[in-house]
């Protein structure tokens, strides 16, 4: 996909509906930090039009957000073992300490509390 695509994707009435219901999830805060969130951040692209809030699509303030977009200059995990279980191939970056975790842990994480 590129950027213009993207764009283009993001001014879909669908994102618009993915980016109310993360901001309701969140209750309008960062889950990384205890700022108010601004950004919808993709944690993966697999499930394009397809994501589910929580677990597809997190809700970041905006230094946050660049944070999980490498633009703070901090270096991301090298290894991409699972951190929680230390047994899967991680398969996103949990942001801002940039461990590698597997998606059932990801989706433990979100919905354990």
């Amino acid at each position: 996909m590129t950027k213009e695509q993207y764009a283009e994707y993001r001014a879909t009435q669908h994102w618009a509906q993915v980016v109310e219901a993360t901001r309701r999830l969140a209750g309008g805060r960062c889950e990384r930090c205890p700022a108010d969130g601004d950004d919808c951040h993709h944690l993966h692209y697999r499930t394009l039009w397809h994501e589910t809030p929580g677990v597809d699509v997190i809700l970041l303030c905006r230094d946050c957000h660049e944070a999980a977009h490498g633009l703070d200059g901090e270096p991301t995990a090298k290894s991409n073992l699972c951190y929680d279980c230390q047994s899967a191939e991680g398969e996103v970056v949990d942001y801002p300490c940039g461990h590698w975790v597997c998606l059932p842990c990801l989706k433990w994480r979100r919905f354990a509390g």
